[in-house]
């Protein structure tokens, strides 16, 4: 395995991290933290991936404007009575 040169304050956190028994091994401690470190750039393409989706919707248009307090009410409203009826679908309820 290659060392890493880690500055004091990370070889001290790494040594505490170990000793207080959350990790067997600085490998195990490490692999931990490169696995949390994909996941976390995962999330950020994913996260990166979805907000230029909703770039592309606002420039093509596919926008639903909402002037005023009724328009949100009517809005919200909607998106409450959808879920019931898919709910009451799933449900098998009429």
């Amino acid at each position: 395995m290659v060392p890493i040169g880690l500055s004091p304050e990370l070889e001290e956190f790494v040594d505490r991290e170990v000793a207080s028994g959350r990790y067997l091994s600085r490998e195990e401690l490490i692999a931990d933290a490169v696995l949390q470190l994909h996941q976390e750039r995962e999330f950020e393409d994913d996260l990166r991936r979805k907000i230029q989706v909703g770039i592309d919707e606002l420039d093509r248009g596919d926008v639903i404007r909402i002037r005023s307090d009724e328009d949100a009410r009517d809005f919200f409203e909607d998106i409450k009575r959808r879920g019931r009826d898919r709910l009451n679908a799933s449900r098998g309820e009429q």
